[in-house]
């Protein structure tokens, strides 16, 4: 299974995949390589950012609607 590296954004708290163009190029946090998004949110959870949610552009399957 390939693995991803996924970003928080520390102001919005929203996860993006790498490659994704909505990343920021500062205020992100690495949340390390996942095979999936939903594995990076349970990450970011752990680490505090309780809002924490998918981009609905690359994380789509960690996205709160």
């Amino acid at each position: 299974m390939k693995h991803y590296a996924y970003y928080i954004n520390c102001a919005t708290e929203e996860i993006h995949k790498s490659g994704c163009p909505n990343i920021p190029t500062t205020n992100k946090i690495n949340l390390g390589k996942h095979t999936n998004a939903s594995k990076a949110l349970k990450v970011a959870l752990s680490k505090g950012f309780t809002n924490a949610n998918g981009c609905p552009h690359c994380c789509l399957i960690a996205h709160k609607k």
